[in-house]
This record gives structure tokens, C-alpha cells and sequence, in this order.
């Protein structure tokens, strides 16, 4: 299964590139930490702009590349800063 890969999560201009090796389960967190006050990532520039502008609904998913998926974070750390 290619579920490995670097993603990119858009709403309006604001953008963000990451990588993991479990997208359902990454794009899970990133909603949790949107909205949960007590995650560490809560101020995070991208979720402060989905709170005040816009909702999670109208955040835009979209896979760049499929990685093998036994390539570890740092492998796949290598190919998020390519993009």
C-alpha cells in the first residue's frame, strides 16, 4: 500500500507541505490539532488561519507524491523539503 507520501494541505493562499507514512491517520491530526486548545501544535500558522478565515471543510488534501512505503521519517523528510 502507497499510503507514504508527501502532501499538501491548502485553504484559500495559505499552504502547507509535510510527509508520513499514514496519510488518513496524519490528516486526522492535523484536524485535532486545529481545534484542540490543549495540542501543542494549536497555534500553528495554517490552523489559526482555518479558525479565523475559514473551516476545516474547506481545506484542500492533495497527495504530491507516493513514497515506498518503508522509507522512515527522514526519508521522507528529505523528499517534503524537495517540494
Amino acid at each position: 500500500m502507497w499510503n507514504s507520501s508527501v502532501y499538501k494541505l491548502t485553504v484559500d493562499n495559505e499552504t502547507y507541505i509535510g510527509s508520513t507514512g499514514d496519510f488518513k491517520k496524519r490528516l486526522n491530526k492535523h484536524k485535532s490539532d486545529c481545534y484542540n486548545l490543549k495540542s501543542t501544535n494549536y497555534n500553528f500558522k495554517l490552523y489559526k488561519y482555518i479558525r479565523e478565515h475559514s473551516q476545516w471543510n474547506n481545506v484542500k488534501f492533495e497527495i504530491l507524491v507516493h513514497l515506498h512505503p518503508k522509507f522512515n521519517k527522514g526519508e521522507r523528510e528529505f523528499f517534503e523539503q524537495e517540494w
